[in-house]
């Protein structure tokens, strides 16, 4: 109503609409800031309606398994909205699309790597080419032989689907000193090295 005519009292009352909410929902990833790294998965932020989001200002923080590609209004999506810009027209939960990588898994068969772990996971894109490695483990009275898949030395490979590579192993040889009734050193009667 522009302007009325005034005959005698009147109230008017303001309506309040709240103003909308934008939920960037990380879909599976996480937020942090300055170094911080926090659990949850969406964040909230009020806007007024007619506001223009630049959609990529917000980026979750990195899967290991995954990478991160944009941002969309369908959580399903597999391709993220290119240069996106969202006029804000009311409540909307905006989403984090990810590509899934596929691990490989190194398995030190007996072994260990520096850290101590048994096994480690890579993760790569689908159909990339790899040099096989990750170090090189260490088991006590064996030699690396180097990595195998399926029981087949490989130096590289294509990864379409999860792998994992194995380790393998020679045994080290060790001779035995018999002193045969006499010492060999500090008293001892056999040495093995």
């Amino acid at each position: 109503v522009e302007s009325i005519e005034l005959t005698e009292d009147v109230t008017l009352y303001a309506i309040w609409s709240g103003n909308p909410v934008i939920t960037w929902d990380a879909n599976g990833g996480g937020w942090g800031w300055n170094g911080e790294t926090y659990d949850h998965i969406v964040e909230t932020e009020m806007r007024n309606r007619g506001d223009v989001i630049n959609v990529n200002h917000w980026n979750p923080n990195d899967r290991e398994d995954a990478e991160f590609l944009g941002w969309s209004l369908d959580k399903n999506a597999t391709e993220a909205e290119e240069g996106w810009e969202y006029t804000v027209e009311g409540s909307v939960t905006i989403y984090a699309i990810w590509e899934e990588l596929i691990p490989v898994t190194y398995n030190a068969n007996g072994g260990t790597f520096n850290d101590g772990s048994s096994t480690a996971v890579v993760y790569f894109h689908e159909g990339q080419t790899i040099y096989i490695g990750h170090g090189t483990p260490e088991r006590e009275g064996f030699d690396f032989d180097g990595w195998t898949i399926d029981d087949e030395y490989v130096r590289r490979t294509q990864v379409t689907e999860p792998i994992t590579v194995m380790a393998n192993w020679t045994p080290l040889n060790s001779i035995t000193f018999d002193a045969n009734g006499g010492q060999v050193s500090d008293g001892e009667t056999t040495r093995t090295e």
